[in-house]
């Protein structure tokens, strides 16, 4: 059992990290305003989880069964509306807890790698990043926070397993990997990858063998497999194939064209419609089935020109002004490089290099910034290490210079305060524009009014068809995709899903589906009535109303 005074040493290591948490909780519940547009794959990880807490089993509307989309946000989201009965409520709570909650695990790596004194700097410097506050809310998905939580989470326990080589954190590691894995499928890589770099270093220190080395190792990967393993079978039972990911192909084949700036192509390939099956490409069996190793040794080459072209986009993109700006690289160059690196160090450092493993496989497939914002909390930290070499210098040296003035441990704290306490409103003062200018294009809030206006005219169980989810999310409504198709296929396909309504974007029109132009000018056709038009300064919306 702990003593009362080691209680009190845990409870006081603790304290600044908790109030930095709070801190991050609160600038969150601010950030997150109930007038945002849900839109991307948000919807359909709620819907997903709507329908686990109502029943109808982890599944799209119409009854399809979700293989594209991992299912440990959806069974969080589930839980929570089964407590709230709010998607959009549970899934700003989501954002809120578990990104104020990433300041714990940062701290915790921090302090084990480099000390209290940058450990405090990263959760503070982490707590205020515009990039993993605001940015958050706006990439399409809203899993970021539970994905980065409990992958850097597991990135301390696999640390204290290299330190410590204790059960616990081996087995804490692998169900932490496990989850964030269940969260997002590229999480994956983790296990392999900070996996692989636990073995290697064990073998290269020729402890791999010993008896209390490698049955821990095993355990780890053990409980991973336990845990992934009835996803994988679920997986098996509805495509009959063995596979880690739905997901794999139909990002591949989509994302080639927007890799190249081709939004048409992405549409096309995303929304058009299969000749095999008459449905939308996205809900095909010919896109489960799709084969991202055929299609690579079809044409070698032009998969080489894609890695290269998406290895310099992954540069640009994450040392954009964004994500991590080009005037942190110093910092972050001092912590990484600041000070000599001693045996410990260096295998530590090695297993947090390992961690970039996720977001560097998506030169395979298309550069975004959430898909690569996995990196930032790592970035952070060593930024926060570069403010604490920085003071450390600055301090001796001014200490130096000045014999009678305050001692250097003074001038270190002083300058590492002030410094850090800089970068903090600086994150602040941008936190506005990041907010503006994440994802700009592709979402509207008209969306969201087209959707509340459909609210208060649609009945329970109403089927609203459009491009953009967030429309039928925002009516509370059930979802079928337009497809990118002729006029009279598109109709086809409505009356064949049950759609009700219809929403047409304007937008959609100009650059993506130009065939459509013409319903924007209809007031009536057969199976077709127009019900409202919707303006803002960019483009038209038009609310259509399908008679069956």
């Amino acid at each position: 059992m702990r003593s009362k005074g080691n209680w009190r040493k845990l409870a006081g290591e603790w304290l600044v990290p908790a109030v930095i948490a709070l801190a991050a909780l609160a600038l969150r519940a601010a950030l997150a305003s109930p007038a945002r547009v849900v839109w991307g794959d948000e919807p359909f990880y709620l819907w997903d989880g709507y329908n686990l807490a109502t029943g109808r089993g982890y599944t799209f509307f119409g009854g399809r069964p979700d293989v594209y989309l991992t299912p440990l946000y959806p069974l969080v989201i589930a839980g929570l509306y089964l407590v709230l009965h709010n998607l959009e409520l549970a899934s700003r709570l989501c954002y809120i807890l578990f990104g104020a909650a990433l300041v714990l695990p940062i701290y915790a790596l921090a302090r084990e790698m480099y000390g209290r004194r940058t450990a405090i700097i990263a959760a503070l410097l982490l707590a205020v990043y515009p990039a993993l506050t605001a940015a958050e809310l706006y990439w399409g998905t809203m899993t970021e926070p539970l994905y980065f939580l409990t992958a850097y989470a597991g990135l301390y326990a696999a640390l204290r397993a290299l330190r410590d080589g204790g059960w616990g954190a081996h087995l804490a590691a692998g169900a932490l990997f496990a989850m964030a894995y269940l969260t997002r499928g590229e999480g994956i890589a983790y296990i392999v990858a900070v996996g692989g770099m636990l073995v290697l270093i064990r073998l290269c220190e020729r402890r791999l063998w010993a008896r209390d080395v490698w049955p821990r190792l095993l355990a780890m990967f053990g409980v991973f497999l336990a845990l992934a393993f009835p996803y994988w079978l679920y997986l098996r039972l509805q495509t009959g194939r063995w596979m880690i990911s739905g997901q794999a192909g139909m990002t591949y084949i989509t994302c080639i064209s927007l890799a190249y700036g081709d939004v048409a192509g992405f549409d096309q390939a995303t929304w058009g419609l299969d000749p095999a099956s008459g449905e939308v490409y996205f809900f095909s069996p010919t896109m489960v089935s799709f084969s991202m190793l055929e299609h690579i040794r079809s044409d070698p080459m032009a998969f080489a020109r894609l890695v290269y072209h998406n290895a310099r986009d992954f540069l640009a993109t994450l040392f954009s002004w964004r994500m991590f700006p080009v005037w942190l690289v110093p910092l972050l160059t001092l912590g990484l490089f600041g000070a000599t690196w001693d045996k410990r160090r260096a295998k530590g450092e090695l297993l947090l290099a390992a961690s970039w493993a996720p977001a560097l496989g998506f030169i395979f497939f298309f550069v975004q910034e959430r898909y690569i914002g996995s990196v930032l909390p790592l970035l952070v930290l060593w930024a926060a290490h570069g403010v604490e070499r920085w003071s450390a210098w600055a301090g001796e040296t001014l200490a130096g210079w000045w014999p009678r003035g305050p001692a250097q441990r003074v001038w270190h704290t002083a300058l590492s305060v002030v410094l850090a306490t800089l970068l903090a409103v600086v994150s602040l003062w941008i936190t506005p524009r990041v907010a503006a200018t994440t994802s700009l294009g592709s979402f509207r809030p008209a969306h969201r009014a087209a959707g509340l206006w459909l609210a208060e005219h649609i009945q329970p169980g109403d089927t609203v068809m459009s491009r953009y989810p967030a429309v039928a999310f925002h009516a509370g409504a059930e979802w079928v995709p337009t497809p990118n198709a002729p006029i009279p296929d598109v109709l086809a396909y409505a009356y064949a899903h049950g759609a009700d309504y219809f929403v047409l974007d304007e937008r959609e029109t100009r650059q993506l589906r130009p065939q459509l132009a013409p319903l924007l000018e209809v007031q009536e056709m057969p199976g077709l009535r127009r019900l409202a038009e919707l303006e803002d300064a960019d483009a038209r919306i038009v609310i259509f109303r399908l008679e069956k």
